[in-house]
């Protein structure tokens, strides 16, 4: 059962694009990607490893939340965005906003 968490979300402020390079580098390798700029590609990861699958869901007060068990979750997941690029795999592209999770939800059979 899940239950509410408080969950603080960091000053959009103070936070710049280059806070992510130097603290996420312990955890993967930065690339360029056509169209895109520098994106971040997680190292020591499954090969058919996805992102928002190490971890689970929690309602908050920001709504629902990805709770990562990844150590680079704290950003990868609530700020930028994950893309998939041929010949790379997932990778992603860093932005300042902050968010519960970076998700579009569908349903299907």
């Amino acid at each position: 059962m899940l239950g509410t968490f408080a969950f603080n979300r960091p000053a959009e402020a103070a936070l710049s694009v280059e806070f992510f390079y130097e603290n996420l580098e312990p955890y993967g390798e930065w690339v360029e990607v056509a169209d895109y700029g520098y994106a971040w590609s997680p190292r020591d990861v499954a090969e058919d490893w996805r992102p928002y699958t190490v971890g689970s869901w929690a309602y908050t007060d920001a709504g629902w939340t990805w709770v990562s068990e990844e150590p680079f979750g704290w950003a990868t997941y609530h700020y930028g965005r994950w893309i998939r690029v041929s010949g790379v795999g997932w990778v992603w592209v860093p932005d300042t906003e902050w968010g519960p999770a970076w998700v579009s939800w569908r349903r299907r059979d």
